[in-house]
């Protein structure tokens, strides 16, 4: 028979051995938080100091920029209901399955809130950036510098038809974008980038997957009158490209975003006190009630969006 002691066992395995670097979960910085739900974790950062001058008369030191960044936390479960005759009479291992499940679920957890964010990333109010407007914006600004990361571009055929070349030539688009981006005191601020993310949404009667994958893999593209060289692979030498298809990701835009060590588009923060595992098992009231066991999860965290310096978003049309 399953005890209440098994399932516990089950679930902290499962918790300790699902792997949550994968690929949406990598684009955030993670942060641990102290704070119950409903109460705000303040993640305000510090711009960047005054680049190198000639030293002329004295020095002039010059205080860095502070700007306003917090994200909510909220409180999130997921609770199995199971009854005490699947629990006695399993063979077949079906109750170890749910309670496995109701674990992957919270290592989807992450990736479904930061596919949210960018799903809604041309959207203010809840989901704006640190400056108040849709963290894609042609009109950030950031200091002395203004950042526009959105990327408009036309297709022959329509997003769902996409083509390699054309992929390839938005890509491009997108990379001389990101590379160009200043930051609050006029300064490149990617020019370190060593790693880029290019996200893209696994659709329905779409060849988006396909053609992205050519586009950052292939030498040689179709033109559809002849065959050039791909041009994502002259950029792409001076960074690793890496190609991320879900279908967490609505729409047909794509994002690309800066994945180098020091970047930070999105944050995911969590308070890990709070991560609970709980049963109404054997002997409890509820067992006794309802000839059931119940069982369930319990987290409180949030996502947010950090610097909109480190991501574009190209827009199909």
């Amino acid at each position: 028979m399953i005890t209440d002691y098994m399932c516990r066992g089950i679930l902290a395995k499962v918790l300790t051995t699902t792997p949550l670097s994968n690929g949406l979960a990598a684009l955030a910085v993670n942060v641990n938080s102290a704070l119950p739900a409903g109460s705000s974790e303040r993640l305000d950062f510090l711009g960047t100091v005054a680049p190198m001058r000639e030293w002329q008369g004295s020095r002039q030191a010059v205080q860095p920029i502070e700007y306003n960044f917090s994200i909510k936390n909220r409180k999130f479960e997921s609770s199995i209901l199971l009854p005490k005759d699947w629990i006695v009479n399993d063979k077949t291992g079906n109750v170890s399955q749910a309670m496995s499940q109701l674990s992957n679920r919270y290592a989807q957890w992450r990736p479904k809130l930061i596919a949210d964010l960018l799903n809604n990333a041309t959207v203010a109010g809840a989901y704006a950036a640190f400056d108040g407007l849709s963290f894609y914006n042609a009109a950030h600004v950031y200091g002395t510098s203004t950042v526009n990361n959105v990327i408009p571009f036309a297709t022959g055929a329509g997003p769902a038809l996409i083509t390699a070349y054309e992929a390839a030539k938005s890509l491009v688009k997108a990379i001389q974008q990101i590379v160009t981006f200043l930051d609050d005191r006029g300064e490149p601020i990617n020019e370190d980038i060593t790693d880029l993310t290019v996200v893209v949404p696994a659709l329905a009667n779409s060849q988006m997957a396909a053609v992205f994958f050519q586009a950052i893999n292939l030498p040689k593209l179709d033109t559809g009158s002849g065959s050039v060289d791909n041009p994502v692979f002259g950029i792409g030498k001076m960074f690793t490209l890496h190609l991320l298809v879900t279908p967490r990701i609505t729409g047909v835009n794509v994002h690309v975003i800066n994945t180098s060590a020091n970047a930070a588009p999105v944050v995911f923060q969590e308070n890990l006190a709070e991560r609970l595992m709980t049963i109404k098992g054997a002997g409890s009231d509820f067992e006794h009630d309802h000839d059931a066991w119940e069982q369930g999860l319990k987290s409180v965290g949030n996502a947010g969006f950090g610097r909109f310096t480190d991501a574009v978003q190209i827009q199909y049309s």
